[in-house]
Formats: C-alpha cells, sequence, structure tokens
C-alpha cells in the first residue's frame, strides 16, 4: 500500500483540525481512508487524501408575495400611534413601536432575508470555499509544515459520476516543511450526494500521538456498503478494480460483528462467487487470498 510522508501527513491531520474548530464540522461528513483506523487500527493504510460529503443545507426562501413574519423593516406591522391609541399618543411617544402583538422577524443589521427571486442559483453552502479562508487564517502546523491555500488549485468538474448522482469539487492544497519536503493535500467534497444512512460522530484518529478528533463519519457499515458497491462498479465499468479498495474492504468486512443492515443490503447486487471473479489492479501482490478473506466475509456476514 502507498506510504504517507510525514510532511504530507502533518498537513493532511491540519485540515482535519481546523475543519474541527470551525463551523464546517456541523456541515461535513468524513468518509474514506482517514476513517479507516477509527475502526480496524493499526490494520488501516495510510491515508491518502480527504474525502467530504457536504450535507444539505435546510432551506426555505422567503415568499415575495406573503413574506411576514420575515420582514426587512417592523414598520408594515407597526400601529401607528395617531390611528392605534387616537390623538392622546403622540408619534414621538413609545407607542410610536408597538406592532399590535405581532412578532415580525427582522434580519440582523447588515443582511437581508433570501427572497424568491434571488434564490436560484445561489450558493448557500460551498465549505471548499470556506475551507480554503480557514486555512488562510491557520496556514501552519505545530510542527513546521505551512500550507498555501492561496496556490490552491480547484476542480469544479469532480464529482463520482460513475458511482453515484451528484456535482463534486476536488481542490488540491500546497504545503512545505521546514525542511524543505513539500507536497499537496488533495481534499474532495461531494456537494448533492445521498446519505442512506445517518453520520455517526466518531474519534478520527491522528499521528504523532495527537488526540483524536470527534467528526461526523459515515459509519463503518456505510463504508463496507460503500466499497463493495465501488469495487463491483468498477468492474463492470474497466474490468478491474484498484488493490486499495479492496483491501480497505477486506479490513472493514473482517470486523467482528459488523453486519450491514437491510437498507444498505438490499442496494448490493454483489455475490461472494462475484467476488472471486475479480480482477484487481495494483497493489504488486497475487490478490487472490484477499479476494477469498472478503467472499467468505461476505457470506458469512448473509448467514447472520
Amino acid at each position: 500500500m502507498d506510504g504517507t510522508t510525514p510532511g504530507q501527513r502533518a498537513a493532511l491531520d491540519h485540515v482535519l483540525a481546523v475543519v474541527d474548530g470551525s463551523w464546517l464540522a456541523g456541515v461535513l461528513v468524513l468518509r474514506g481512508s482517514v476513517t479507516m483506523p477509527a475502526w480496524v487500527g493499526d490494520r488501516a493504510r495510510p491515508p491518502g487524501d480527504i474525502d467530504w460529503m457536504v450535507r444539505p443545507m435546510e432551506f426555505v426562501s422567503r415568499d415575495d408575495l406573503d413574506p411576514y413574519p420575515y420582514v426587512s423593516k417592523v414598520d408594515p406591522v407597526r400601529h401607528w400611534p395617531e390611528v392605534a391609541h387616537g390623538v392622546r399618543c403622540e408619534i414621538w411617544e413609545s407607542e410610536d413601536l408597538d406592532t399590535g402583538g405581532h412578532r415580525p422577524r427582522v434580519p440582523p443589521e447588515g443582511l437581508r432575508w433570501i427572497s424568491d427571486t434571488d434564490a436560484d442559483g445561489y450558493e448557500l453552502s460551498r465549505p471548499h470555499n470556506a475551507l480554503l479562508e480557514q486555512l488562510t487564517s491557520r496556514p501552519e502546523t505545530g510542527d513546521g509544515v505551512r500550507l498555501h491555500p492561496d496556490k490552491a488549485e480547484r476542480d469544479g468538474s469532480w464529482g463520482y459520476t460513475e458511482y453515484a448522482e451528484g456535482s463534486g469539487v476536488r481542490i488540491h492544497i500546497p504545503w512545505q516543511s521546514r525542511s524543505g519536503e513539500s507536497g499537496s493535500v488533495q481534499v474532495d467534497f461531494a456537494y448533492d450526494e445521498r446519505l442512506p444512512e445517518p453520520p455517526v460522530l466518531t474519534a478520527v484518529p491522528r499521528a504523532a500521538g495527537q488526540r483524536p478528533l470527534g467528526l461526523w463519519t459515515a459509519s463503518r457499515e456505510l463504508s463496507l456498503a460503500w466499497k463493495l458497491h465501488w469495487l463491483h462498479a468498477d468492474q463492470a465499468a474497466t474490468g478491474s478494480s484498484a488493490a486499495k479498495d479492496l483491501y480497505d474492504a477486506v479490513q472493514l468486512a473482517e470486523i467482528q460483528g459488523i453486519r450491514l443492515p437491510c437498507s444498505l443490503r438490499r442496494t448490493l447486487t454483489v455475490t461472494p462467487d462475484d467476488i472471486l471473479t475479480w480482477t484487481i489492479a495494483g497493489g504488486g501482490g497475487d490478490a487472490g487470498p484477499l479476494l477469498v478473506r472478503l467472499a467468505e466475509a461476505v457470506r458469512s456476514m448473509s448467514a447472520r
């Protein structure tokens, strides 16, 4: 399996820490190789990149024809004193602010409500941009690795289109250490992709004895279901699957007591016999034993 240099791992862990310390932790769900140590410990291969799913933002635009209570000012529901209370009240008295029991919701100063007319095409949440802004404020790790978010490369056409519907953004963030080592961290953001089951709060391990980070992640069961789906999809599309995905699937499938719920099992079409026929690319060795182990683990899960 591919290795990860100390500088690369430090940069990767720093990105996770920046997310953990910001509002992004509430809208991003982590999946992929970074989560594997939480499930299988030292058997996990070194993580190579960071893969986020973006939770959809709950949003209802204001109705332009009937905006109340989301009004820009209290004027529409104010009871002018000379009308509501008669001539005994002056317009500069406290009654001037009376709303007659109505409770309008005025936006915070300097902001405005988003209406129907400007909601179309409005980018409500683009965490990949927010992450780069956060890294601009916190570019350096504790051990001398500095990230350069201003030089990040964005690929807005990226996405897991071969596996699922939805758009995505891939960014490469350059980094450099004091010793002269350099590289880049790949961070993927999957937008509009459905999460088949709720995320779980996971203690995600980091290198060099640093404390784990509490982040929302895909569960180990969902991670396994995805791996099996991706392996099977690659076989159908290209005739081979990646050795790293096979390795991850074996580690997840052999977790003691793991069992896919019915909601995930019914989405899988792969059988143990199918697994034994797969062609595996890369890895530098015989994939046969791993295929046998995966087939046996899947067969065992099906019997539970």
